[in-house]
């Protein structure tokens, strides 16, 4: 039995409301809201310890809570509530440390106690965050939290040295890339791409309906995992064909998930392998009417190797009218005012695989290396922008 006042599990799995659907002008505002409350503790804390929460407290909250993540523990607690011992019970794990680790997340917000606290006794449930760590959730980050903590947590490590002699901190710690990392470990990478999966579902619905996807009759996503945007995108638009480019091993996984939970699309898509360092290998516009889509690809490579990737879809595009939609972030300029997510995830592309997060200049430039020309960038509710463009057709 549930605590009194508590929502139930059912309630908490039920997907939250759709940020499309909020006024842009009170997001903007509960952004800035959200980076007020950010700043608050810098007003009221000595130096000393405002410095400490920063650098180390909140490194605790986060390890623990990707630990719990990779432990699963939020699944285990969608039958109802337990105790420690109980989840160590039925998952062999220690209980005292499952007691530790939850104690610090729930004080910090993430899992709720079920009835009064009685030490080891005390039972543990799911609360509107944690139930985010289930893995059936709709809504789920509990891969992203996994491959985070798996693969890429120990390159910070040599984040300074890195800095120090301009090497990938990622390549100081594993001694190879974080692509080919991946690559030699196929749960990890099946990890991976239900992670990425995840990262466009966040965003998919504002830019589904905030792009005019019926000008055209077929979208091509290059690098585009497992395919669920672009089945979201064909469900709303039902005049769309689809092509899905990836690395062969991950367009052979995509397959059976298309299968499986896209069989009334299957008829209008086609699944293809292919590297888009390689411009023979992507899929050219034969239809005169294509938009192609990349979705949190480029931030992935530093401006060399962005630049070759856009020079192959350049390529492949040459003599088209097709589009190229860039769903990334955009960088504001001024950083003071800049929500620190966006530049947490430029230093985290910085340690993981020498990748940078761009402002609208910084875009603009690498387009036109690449071969295309900025048309037009839509500031999409989220954190995401839609960066258009097109190839640059010398006269």
């Amino acid at each position: 039995m549930l605590w009194p006042g508590l929502p139930s599990e059912e309630a908490l799995m039920r997907p939250g409301p759709d940020p499309s659907t909020v006024p842009w002008p009170l997001l903007k505002a509960g952004m800035a809201l959200g980076r007020f409350l950010e700043l608050l503790p810098n007003w009221m804390l000595p130096a000393g310890p405002q410095l400490l929460q920063l650098a180390a407290v909140a490194q605790f909250k986060a390890q623990t809570i990707k630990a719990l993540a990779v432990l699963g523990i939020a699944d285990m607690l969608g039958s109802g509530p337990k105790s420690s011992q109980e989840l160590a019970d039925v998952s062999a794990y220690s209980a005292p440390g499952l007691y530790r680790l939850l104690r610090l997340s729930t004080a910090s917000g993430v899992f709720a106690v079920d009835g009064p606290v009685k030490g080891f006794e005390t039972r543990f449930r799911n609360n509107k965050l944690s139930i985010h760590l289930r893995t059936d959730h709709p809504e789920s980050v509990r891969h992203l939290l996994m491959t985070f903590a798996n693969d890429c947590d120990s390159a910070w490590t040599k984040l300074a040295e890195g800095v120090k002699t301009g090497e990938e901190p990622f390549q100081l710690e594993h001694g190879t890339d974080f692509w080919k990392y991946i690559k030699d470990r196929p749960e990890n990478e099946k990890i991976f791409s239900h992670a990425m999966a995840y990262q466009e579902k966040s965003s998919r619905l504002t830019h589904i309906k905030e792009y005019r996807w019926d000008q055209y009759d077929r979208v091509v996503d290059i690098g585009g995992a497992y395919g669920s945007f672009l089945a979201s995108l064909m469900t709303a638009f039902p005049q769309l064909n689809g092509t899905l480019f990836d690395m062969p091993q991950v367009i052979e996984n995509a397959k059976v998930l298309w299968k499986d939970e896209h069989a009334n699309l299957a008829g209008r898509v086609d699944l293809v392998g292919g590297d888009f360092f390689d411009s023979t290998t992507i899929p050219r516009d034969t239809e005169g009417k294509t938009v192609y889509i990349m979705r949190s690809i480029l931030h992935d490579w530093n401006d060399e190797s962005s630049v070759s990737i856009l020079k192959a879809l350049a390529s492949a595009l040459k003599g088209t009218q097709s589009k190229l939609i860039i769903n990334e972030l955009v960088i504001e300029d001024v950083f003071p005012g800049e929500m620190t997510v966006k530049l947490g995830m430029d230093v985290h592309m910085l340690a993981i695989c020498s990748g940078k997060e761009r402002t609208k200049h910084e875009w603009e430039a690498l387009l036109s290396q690449g071969g295309f020309r900025l048309n037009q960038i839509y500031a999409a509710k989220g954190l995401q922008s839609m960066i258009e463009s097109e190839v640059a057709h010398k006269p």
